[in-house]
């Protein structure tokens, strides 16, 4: 049954956004430095989030009689581990240490987790990109801001926990 989903998926726009994700990185990292590739990292969030929002994109499938919320647990079962390989090459790519690695990931994991409850990645996009551009770097650091970020874990941790719970409501039938 993981089959038939995994397969009914739409795997080009999966792999065209992780590509990106990752051509971005690795020439920002290349053409400007260490800071040019942290911004590439937290742009590559919103692509990485938008992926995951397309492995639950699935056409209807009448010969697949599960639940929805059981055809979601089995698709994120299958795509996030392989969005996540690709997470942590963009970090190695990215040249971070682990307080950067720990500050973005739980950005992408609030950004994908709020991205798949809503459905599109859009809003989700939107609010981050302005959230950075207003209240800067006290809730979304970069670079060396990171290290003394503990201050917001608890906003990000909880947002991203509000998703998940979102995420479930919706899965319902």
């Amino acid at each position: 049954m993981i089959g038939t989903l995994v397969r009914a998926a739409p795997r080009a726009p999966i792999l065209w956004l992780s590509a990106t994700a990752v051509t971005a990185v690795a020439l920002a990292a290349a053409i400007i430095g260490d800071d040019g590739a942290l911004v590439a990292l937290q742009l590559s969030i919103v692509a990485l989030a938008a992926a995951a929002v397309f492995v639950l994109e699935e056409p209807p499938l009448p010969a697949v009689p599960v639940s929805k919320a059981h055809r979601r647990v089995l698709l994120l079962a299958a795509g996030l581990p392989v969005l996540g390989l690709v997470w942590l090459a963009l970090l190695r790519l990215g040249g971070v240490d682990a307080h950067e690695a720990g500050a973005l990931t739980l950005q992408l994991a609030t950004v994908t987790a709020l991205s798949l409850a809503a459905g599109s990645v859009t809003p989700v996009a939107l609010a981050f990109c302005c959230g950075r551009l207003i209240f800067g770097p006290g809730y979304f650091p970069a670079g060396t801001e990171a290290a003394g970020w503990s201050g917001a874990t608890g906003w990000w941790a909880g947002a991203a926990c509000a998703g998940l719970l979102w995420l479930a409501v919706t899965s319902r039938d």
